[in-house]
């Protein structure tokens, strides 16, 4: 990953029209353009994948909703005037003999569809499911990318070493619609063939990967169902992880229920509850089939990846926490800040041991240092805890996620006590819960010391020694070092059990 500054140019206005089988969708999105954000997301149920038994053809009572729709997106648009519009169809459409026919009058209303292959959703699913997970590209074996869609699944290697990133890449007929549809509650035949299509993918099993990524509602729903059961204590779906034993069980119990009992539950949509146990199983056969130890869901799936797969190569490598955080403090933060670059060099000597991973944590909080600063004095610190924990932040696992989000609500005075009361500070591992409330205590200390930046951060230095933390400044600069700064530093010294040195 690369990281650099953003600039005004980043930050632009893109639109998606997707045309599924199950639904037309319109997002639109803003931010830095290696990570937008959504600001607006619609869709309406219009079952082209629904298309008729005898013949194929999409019915038309479907295509008259999704062309109804689209007519309603384009007044939207026209208000909301995107810099760039991409508008795609899938498998319903790709499939349907009169597939072309639609797509003409989808053209009339205006817009410029993309009629895009089975091979080709499977590798924009990847790009979308690799703008979220940069870390993908320093796995030896790479991972699996699987999405699962109301027409087709789709299944693709990501690796490092491939041109492109995205190499083996297949799609099946097996979207969790299709499959209700055409096996009318027969699921023993419905698991033959779902068996038998995935036996056909015989790269699988033979990547290495051992983890698979996953994006489509379907799966999402079967994610929902395992956070209540386990009374996850994060709603976020984003990085959520299964072990391929868990994910398992949960397809065997989930493929064997009725609708009605699946849509009893309040984590399920009514609509999505009667195809739940065909993507289950499909689910199912793919874990067998690929080896892999862990399941982890993504919300970035083929919309994302048609905006990754636009940009150049040089923005695509670019850390999208690193380039979402510096856009957020801008947009959220106060003006009055110490320069991200300054604070993370200063800080690391108290962080020596840090691996990759957690360093992208602190220079992320780093870029977030003031973020909260303007609010009520009494209410940064729970705000930073929340917020942090809600924003739409991008390749960053719900363990970095409660890991920003404690150190940054440190930064504003939060104890440990009001750590566990707001978040789920528990589930850290006791090293990573220490790290997060040190960083707390220290960018709390820098903050009072040099809250603009400037000389006290580029000439100052932590003194980390046996016994002993020390702060040295140069002569021209220890008048800074008032009453604040000085009972901030003793905090974090009796933190760390040592004696605080000041500087002199």
């Amino acid at each position: 990953m690369t990281d650099r500054k953003s600039t005004a140019a980043d930050v632009a206005r893109g639109a998606v029209i997707d045309i599924g089988s199950n639904s037309v969708r319109l997002v639109i999105y803003e931010g830095p353009s290696r990570c937008p954000i959504q600001v607006f997301n619609e869709k309406t149920l219009c079952g082209l994948g629904e298309r008729d038994r005898d013949t194929g053809r999409l019915q038309e009572e479907n295509m008259a909703d999704a062309l109804f729709t689209l007519e309603r997106f384009r007044l939207l648009l026209d208000a909301a005037d995107p810099d760039v519009l991409h508008v795609f169809a899938t498998s319903a459409v790709r499939e349907a003999p009169n597939g072309q026919d639609f797509l003409a009058e989808v053209e009339a209303l205006g817009y410029s569809p993309l009629l895009v292959s089975g091979e080709e959703e499977a590798k924009l699913a990847a790009y979308g499911i690799l703008s979220g997970v940069p870390d993908i590209l320093h796995m030896e074996h790479g991972a699996l990318a699987g999405d699962i869609g109301g027409g087709s699944l789709e299944l693709s290697h990501i690796h490092k070493d491939i041109d492109g990133w995205v190499g083996e890449r297949t799609s099946l007929p097996l979207g969790a619609l299709r499959l209700y549809v055409d096996f009318e509650e027969d699921r023993a035949a419905a698991r033959k063939h779902i068996e038998s299509e995935i036996s056909k993918v015989d790269w699988l099993g033979q990547t290495g990967s051992d983890t698979l990524y996953v994006v489509g509602g379907a799966w999402r729903s079967l994610a929902k169902i395992a956070q209540a059961q386990a009374q996850y204590p994060i709603e976020i779906l984003d990085r959520y992880v299964l072990t391929r034993k868990d994910a398992a069980r949960l397809c065997q119990v989930v493929s064997k229920q009725h609708a009605e009992s699946l849509s009893s539950m309040p984590v399920v949509q009514r609509r999505r509850a009667p195809t739940l146990p065909y993507a289950a199983m499909v689910l199912e056969a793919v874990l067998d089939a690929a080896k892999v130890d862990r399941l982890e869901v993504v919300s970035s799936g083929v919309r994302e990846g048609v905006l990754f797969a636009g940009l150049p190569q040089e923005v695509q490598r670019l850390d999208p926490l690193i380039e979402i955080a510096r856009h957020l403090a801008t947009r959220f933060g106060s003006h009055l800040r110490p320069p991200a670059e300054e604070l993370n060099q200063i800080i690391q000597p108290l962080f020596s041991s840090a691996g990759p991973t957690q360093k992208r944590w602190l220079r992320a909080s780093c870029e977030l240092s003031n973020f909260s600063a303007g609010l009520e004095p009494d209410e940064r610190a729970s705000h930073a805890a929340k917020a942090i924990m809600a924003l739409p932040l991008k390749g960053l696992s719900h363990h970095g996620r409660i890991f920003l989000s404690a150190a940054l609500a440190g930064r504003h005075g939060a104890s440990e006590d009001e750590l566990l009361e707001w978040l789920p500070f528990q589930v850290l591992p006791d090293e990573m819960r220490r790290d997060a409330q040190l960083l707390g205590l220290t960018l709390r200390f820098l903050s009072s010391l040099a809250p603009a930046g400037g000389p006290a951060l580029k000439e100052g230095a932590f003194v980390p020694e046996r016994g002993s933390l020390g702060f040295t400044l140069p002569a021209s600069l220890l008048p800074l070092w008032g009453a604040g700064p000085a009972k901030r530093f003793e905090r974090i010294a009796a933190f760390l059990e040592l004696e605080a040195v000041h500087p002199s």
